[in-house]
């Protein structure tokens, strides 16, 4: 189909935080979609679209047999220990006059905050960020402000996980669970984060 040849579509799976200097802080976000390759898409639900050609940054399609639905927004929650992340679809304009703390997706795959005396255009998707009231986490603002789209399973990708059975002396290697958080002693067949790949012991 049209869609399939000229668009990568992906859905929003999981948000994760790291302290990569070691200081304490989350000072890297990622969110993490999944590449969706076949099946039907939802009327109303909020999917990461990608042209993967310039000829592809104007979207017309032609649908046939389709049933319209009532617009209305659609949200996606995900929950760290520290955070609430809503990503949700638009039908209007947002300005930023009117919304200046929502986070869009750049020009460079992070979401941001819109630049001042701009909107986020109609069919596009926005963040909204919520603090969960208790949690000792400390989030550098920078981190909040910009965070990763990191596709699962693409090549050279952070998030891709690797299978892997062997012994390690832990006592020099630092090894993070996928909250972010430093692990002394690995739990067999869990799903840890060493040298920034997620590794399955």
């Amino acid at each position: 189909s049209e869609l399939a040849e000229n668009y990568d579509v992906a859905y929003i799976n999981d948000v994760h935080s790291y302290d990569t200097d070691d200081d304490g802080e989350i000072d890297d976000l990622q969110m993490e979609v999944i590449k969706i390759t076949t099946g039907k898409l939802k009327a109303n639900y909020p999917y990461l679209i990608r042209a993967k050609n310039v000829d592809a940054k104007e979207m017309n399609l032609e649908l046939t047999d389709a049933t319209l639905r009532a617009t209305k927004e659609n949200t996606v929650t995900c929950t760290s220990v520290f955070m609430q992340f809503d990503v949700t679809g638009t039908y209007n304009i947002m300005s930023q006059e009117d919304y200046p703390e929502i986070l869009a997706i750049s020009t460079d795959g992070a979401w941001k905050k819109l630049a001042e005396d701009t909107a986020l255009k109609p069919f596009r998707l926005y963040l909204t960020l919520t603090a969960l009231d208790g949690s000792p986490v400390v989030v550098e603002e920078e981190a909040l402000t910009r965070m990763r789209i990191v596709t699962r399973g693409e090549e050279g990708d952070v998030t891709g996980i690797e299978d892997a059975q062997f012994t390690i002396d832990n006592s020099e290697m630092k090894i993070y669970d996928l909250s972010g958080r430093r692990v002394k002693t690995p739990a067999k067949g869990g799903v840890y984060i060493i040298n920034g790949k997620k590794v399955v012991f």
